[in-house]
């Protein structure tokens, strides 16, 4: 197993080594010779051998690399200084620093991480300590220098200099590497140029990567649309031929004819994000974001009476909202995708103690029509076309629930009387209670008094008596002069059908949903 890797680690060993000083005029030579101390990493069949100078420099041979690096001699940084932020030794590659082997340091424990060129792979192996003393000794200074010098002069190590259209190529390498998903999943290639005119050598150098993750992240955004299903960013790729970027720009992106320009800062500027494609005009009236809206929403319609489910982006739920004339009551997200289930008290089901809706929407697009399903009652509507459906969208206004009251609690005595009470909605405060009284299908409200909450449990008085509700204790007791009646407790919950279908409380009441008229 090479050790080319996110992280080597490796084991080392070192031995103190002191010389004399030797100057030498040659351009390829150090001012200085002195070495300092020599030292061996050894992963899994390849070795680092260093050799510290005076005044922070090395000499670094990498064998079993499995790169490019094998058996070449580099002149290395010792980075061990206060200010280094990553300690180890660095080496040029292609005119940039890299950090070739690290430190990592967490409190005694000392590892030794050879990053390599692609910081990818690790290898491990442990040497008897005598070993690595015989292996060291083997390490010879001068004739490292000797190497390090014919290598220089040979060519071989001309990959350490900077080349501009090396590094143009490696960026545009990096930036289209996502193309094929892209074409897979958008069914188009369209690559990514830049224009590196403006960038300077420095700038090119030093933040190589966020150029590249700049850039590629256009390709990323409009992958992860068209995954989705999102038919106008399918079409949008497809209608492209060019994206043109620009990595130091703001944060904009725009359409001119069948060109993308997009433009993304990534020095990691505070407060720049990436380019919000969803934002994009495809048009002077509408954004990808508003197609995206349209084309994921649906209208069903019978006459002026509308099912509209709709949803703002790729990311959201849908959500349905009934009525007529531009006024929609809202009915919040909607659940399961092969028939849009919305919430009705009068058709739920209870199985195995899950309260689950029976009442829902399923749309066929092909056959241009929608089933609605009312507990055991079925409907078909019509589907929009896109224009009614646009117009629909474009003018509804959508209002809260018209469910303003919600149910509170349900007993019954030995005979069959219910006690029902029901209260306001949170967002009115839920503190106005009302008490019904009666047998299914004639319950009748009574004036209310007072009521009392407490730990203890809730009595809400009446004209006609007290109903006193222990909740903790699933009990209830009706009070009426000196009448003293037992009542149990009934589960809300898995009794809403009964509450709104039998009991009479809500009947002829609507509830702003597809099912009052359906």
């Amino acid at each position: 197993m090479g050790f080319v890797g996110p992280f080597s680690v490796l084991v080392f060993a070192l031995i103190a080594c002191g010389g004399a000083p030797k100057k030498t005029g040659s351009p390829t030579d150090f001012k200085t010779f002195e070495v300092l101390q020599k030292r061996l990493f050894v992963g899994s069949g390849a070795r680092v051998e260093v050799v510290e100078l005076k005044g922070g420099e090395a000499l670094m041979r990498i064998t079993g690399s499995r790169e490019m690096l094998d058996g070449k001699v580099l002149r290395a940084k010792a980075n061990f200084g206060k200010g280094s932020r990553v300690p180890g030794y660095s080496a040029l590659v292609r005119g940039r620093s890299l950090t070739l082997l690290q430190r990592v340091s967490r409190g005694d424990n000392v590892r030794w991480l050879y990053l390599g060129l692609n910081y990818r792979g690790w290898t491990h192996l442990n040497l008897a300590e005598s070993a690595v003393l015989a292996e060291i000794a083997k390490v010879d200074p001068a004739a490292l220098r000797q190497e390090y010098q014919r290598q220089h002069a040979s060519g071989a190590l001309a990959f350490q200099e900077y080349k501009r259209a090396w590094w143009l190529k490696e960026l545009d390498k990096r930036m289209n590497s996502e193309l094929p998903t892209l074409k897979r999943h958008c069914g188009a290639e369209v690559p990514v140029k830049v224009e590196w005119k403006g960038i300077d050598d420095a700038t090119l150098r030093k933040h190589f990567r966020n150029l590249s993750s700049a850039c590629r992240s256009v390709h990323s955004d409009l992958e992860r649309l068209c995954r989705f299903g999102e038919e106008p960013a399918m079409a949008l790729v497809k209608s492209l031929e060019a994206i043109q970027c620009n990595p130091l720009g703001g944060e904009s992106v725009k359409l001119e004819g069948k060109t993308l320009h997009y433009e993304h800062r990534s020095k990691g500027a505070r407060g720049v994000r990436r380019p919000d494609l969803l934002q994009l005009k495809l048009s002077p009236q509408q954004t990808l974001g508003e197609a995206i809206a349209i084309a994921a929403s649906d209208v069903c319609l019978q006459g002026e009476r509308r099912v509209v489910m709709r949803r703002k982006s790729h990311e959201d739920r849908r959500k349905l909202a009934y009525g007529k004339q531009g006024r929609f009551i809202d009915h919040g997200k909607l659940g399961t995708r092969k028939c849009w289930h919305f919430f009705d008290p009068r058709h739920v089901e209870v199985k195995n103690g899950t309260l689950l809706r029976n009442a829902c929407v399923a749309v066929d697009r092909k056959a241009k029509t929608c089933t609605l399903r009312c507990g055991a009652r079925k409907k078909t509507l019509k589907l929009a076309n896109d224009k009614t459906k646009a117009e629909t969208l474009a003018s509804a206004k959508y209002e809260l629930s018209q469910l303003t009251r919600v149910p509170h609690a349900l007993a019954r005595d030995r005979r069959g009387t219910y006690y029902y009470v029901d209260r306001s909605q949170a967002r009115s405060g839920g503190r106005d209670f009302r008490v019904y009284i009666g047998r299914r299908g004639r319950m009748r409200a009574q004036k209310m008094v007072d009521v009392v909450s407490d730990s203890e449990g809730e009595i809400f008085e009446t004209k006609r008596g007290k109903l006193r509700l222990i909740l903790r204790k699933a009990e209830g007791l009706w009070m009426a002069k000196k009448q003293r009646r037992k009542l149990l407790l009934v589960p809300v919950k898995k009794n809403l059908p009964l509450i709104y279908r039998e009991l009479g409380v809500y009947w002829g009441k609507r509830l702003g949903t597809p099912c009052d008229d359906f």
